[in-house]
């Protein structure tokens, strides 16, 4: 509840300091124009001199102490690599022959005699009576101030 009477009583602030600000501006519209005084002249300042710079002294290249030879690497020959011998394999085992398993025969199924259902039972048709139609209703008039409908509510009040 706070909330909003915090919020309302803002809001009515904001409003209050916009309008106060519309009003001073049209003020400022208003007010005549005020004489500006004529600006003082500034006097000018006398521009104080520079010495000369000092030169700059030249400074020599330096220059890089010669590279040193680095001396030669002899060539390293590497030793032929040996040679390797040859080994045989024992050879391979062989795989055993797997004797085939022979399955037993499949066992028939007997034959079971067929059976016929019954015949199915006809059934006789019947026939529907005709569909009753509903009968049309008079329609109510959809003007209120008929004379049918004023005379009804007039004995309804008796």
């Amino acid at each position: 509840m706070a909330s909003n009477t915090f919020q309302s009583s803002l809001s009515i602030l904001i409003a209050l300091l916009f309008l106060s600000n519309c009003q001073a501006a049209r003020h400022l519209l208003d007010t005549p124009e005020v004489e500006s005084s004529p600006h003082p002249t500034i006097p000018t300042l006398p521009k104080p001199e520079l010495s000369s710079l000092p030169d700059i002294p030249t400074l020599p290249k330096p220059e890089l102490p010669p590279k040193p030879e680095e001396p030669a690497h002899p060539k390293v020959e590497l030793p032929p690599l040996p040679e390797i011998p040859k080994v045989e394999l024992p050879p391979k085992p062989s795989i055993p022959s797997i004797p085939k398993v022979e399955l037993p025969p499949k066992r028939s199924i007997p034959d079971f005699p067929k059976v016929e259902p019954p015949p199915m039972p006809s059934i006789p048709k019947v026939e529907l009576p005709p569909k009753p139609t509903i009968p049309e209703f008079p329609s109510i008039p959809s003007t209120v101030n008929s004379p049918t409908h004023a005379t009804t509510i007039a004995h309804e009040g008796h």
